[in-house]
């Protein structure tokens, strides 16, 4: 695909996927960070490979975090706070 052919393609994609009109400055950038993304994802299999390690195995969480029981469980529904309406008290 060429590249104005692409642009062309990621603006139909925003519009029709989402509803939203970008430019295609904006579909350019929207490529660059697609492509940064996946040349990350690369270069993380390239290392653990070189590490003799399978692909994906790389720990993407801290391993030296431990939770008692003690610990509290965050409330997953808080409550909200709401303020009075007006001529409310």
């Amino acid at each position: 695909m060429r590249d104005r052919q692409l642009l062309d393609k990621t603006v139909g994609v925003f519009a029709e996927q989402f509803g939203v009109e970008v430019s295609t400055d904006d579909a350019r950038s929207a490529i660059a960070n697609v492509a940064g993304f996946f040349a990350i994802l690369a270069e993380w299999e390239s290392r653990d490979e070189t590490r003799g390690q399978p692909a994906g195995s790389t720990a993407i969480l801290p391993t030296d975090v431990t939770v008692s029981e003690e610990t509290p469980s965050p409330d997953p529904n808080p409550p909200v706070e709401t303020s009075p309406k007006e001529g409310e008290s």
